[in-house]
């Protein structure tokens, strides 16, 4: 795709507080590794409590040396908070909340308490080694209000309209195919639907994450002049949230909401960070009631608890995902070898589409240890995975799983990197803008999973974006070629030449 030649003139992504943040959270992480990997010689130093703080400590000194360059919905914001979130919002809600947890820090009871300060232990870690990976990539000033003039990048308009009206049909053809009442029942209908009843979700599910990317790509190619464009975004953006709402499926509006934020700060208008802080605030709410919503579809419960209970019980079910690090920390490598990219091979594999009338793929049919969140349920909980139920896993825990702390230390920092060069890149071109969305909502939502499922998210989208784009560009082209004139009959010999 062309550059935007309308975008801000980069600012270096470099400067002397990123220089510090290079150097401080360079050593922390190599700190925090040394202390992970001799974790009992030491004598257990600190535990959760201490380790929440540790974390929220390394997240504000990042704010701070990145203050000026970070815009309110920025992924170098968001997905550092979403790590907070979900590996340290059960410490929050004890230490400092001082609410009531059943289990207390074994919130799946599952008898973790003998192995948790180590766990928490390497999620500081993780979290350290992200941020590292941010500055040593820079960060570029973005905050600034998007500039709308004639120079804006509209080249991938019409391709942007089609793919965001595509994936709304694959949706509504999903939703026929196995019934509004099978969808929008209650969630164990829905799940039972997919792994029992035979129901083929491909449509609805992948129609949804390529209606996500249709509703970024409708704000990256908002215009003065079309704005009819995003009126359709928001259209499309409040349908996709009503089937994510009515399939429980949280990690989706998650990451429709920080891709869509995103992209509209950066295209549309400035978002303010009050107001951002607010609607964040309110999404944490949100979560225990579409929870509840989900699985009895009635809000009993909800409506009888506190603001402060329903922020409790949000932060508390977020926080369970730190289980997938504590554990795998403790089983590997004394139960099992490392598993040296296997899981990453299987997403690449789980990643290629389906273009068959089967639901499966023979080349993706992979072992239980293939998709680790399996593995470690049939551990702590087989009964519960006996009855196809599952915990979840997470980023940190899977660079662990496949190549231990040095994966952690190098696997976050990469992530962090590759984010963090993304978005300062993201104004080159509507496209770029589009994969930087796409990419902040999957590592969003990796953060509390494997890879397989967010690595569809980061790329499928934006290669089918591309695709279009290109083929009407195509026919674009042989459309306005001119037509050769037709040759007029060649001359021949006579009798009297």
């Amino acid at each position: 795709m062309p550059r935007n030649p309308g975008a801000p003139r980069a600012t270096s992504s470099g400067g002397l507080p990123i220089l510090a943040g290079r150097v401080l959270f360079g050593l922390a992480a190599l700190s925090l590794y040394a202390l992970s990997l001799f974790w009992y010689s030491v004598g257990e130093p600190f535990g959760p409590g201490v380790a929440c703080g540790l974390a929220f400590g390394v997240f504000g000194l990042h704010l701070a040396l990145g203050y000026g360059r970070l815009a309110a919905l920025d992924p170098l914001v968001w997905v550092p908070i979403s790590i907070l979130m979900f590996y340290f919002g059960t410490p929050v809600v004890i230490e400092w909340l001082g609410l009531p947890v059943r289990g207390g820090y074994d919130t799946l009871e599952v008898g973790n308490i003998l192995i948790i300060n180590r766990g928490y232990c390497v999620a500081l870690f993780a979290l350290t080694s992200l941020i590292w990976g941010i500055h040593l990539a820079g960060i570029r000033r973005v905050d600034s209000a998007p500039r709308r003039d004639e120079t804006m990048d509209r080249s991938l308009g019409p391709a942007a309209l089609l793919y965001a009206l595509g994936a709304l049909g694959m949706v509504a053809f999903g939703i026929a195919l196995v019934g509004p009442s099978t969808v929008f029942g209650l969630y164990e209908d829905w799940w039972y639907a997919k792994l029992e009843g035979g129901a083929d979700e491909r449509f609805i599910d992948m129609g949804t994450i390529f209606a996500y990317a249709g509703v970024f790509a409708l704000l990256a190619t908002d215009e003065p002049r079309a704005r009819w464009r995003r009126y359709l975004a928001y259209a499309a953006a409040a349908g996709i949230a009503f089937v994510t709402i009515q399939k429980g499926d949280r990690s989706g509006l998650v990451a429709l909401s920080v891709g869509a934020g995103w992209v509209y700060s950066q295209r549309v208008g400035r978002l303010r960070w009050q107001w951002v802080a607010l609607a964040a605030a309110v999404g944490l709410l949100a979560m225990p009631v579409i929870g509840e919503w989900r699985a009895q579809r009635r809000l009993d419960e909800s409506q009888q608890s506190t603001t402060r209970e329903l922020l409790g019980k949000s932060l508390v079910n977020m926080g369970s995902a730190v289980n997938s690090i504590h554990f795998t920390v403790d089983l590997i490598p004394k139960t099992k070898d490392y598993y040296w990219g296997g899981t990453f091979r299987y997403a690449l594999l789980s990643a290629i589409p389906n273009i068959t009338f089967t639901r499966g793929k023979w080349f993706a049919r992979g072992s239980i240890e293939d998709t680790p969140s399996n593995w470690l349920t049939s551990i702590i909980s087989p009964t519960w995975y006996g009855n196809r139920g599952g915990h979840g896993f997470s980023m940190a825990a899977e660079w662990y799983y496949n190549f231990g702390f040095a994966g952690v230390w190098l696997g976050m920092a990469l992530c962090g990197f590759l984010l963090a060069r993304v978005r300062n890149a993201a104004n080159r071109s509507s496209l770029m803008l589009v994969f930087s969305a796409t990419l902040f909502a999957g590592m969003a939502i990796w953060v509390r999973n494997v890879l397989g499922a967010p690595l569809k998210i980061m790329i499928w989208p934006v290669i089918g974006l591309f695709v279009i784009d290109r083929m009407l560009r195509l026919l674009r082209g042989r459309a306005a070629r001119p037509r050769a004139m037709g040759a007029g009959p060649e001359p021949h010999a006579g009798f009297g030449s």
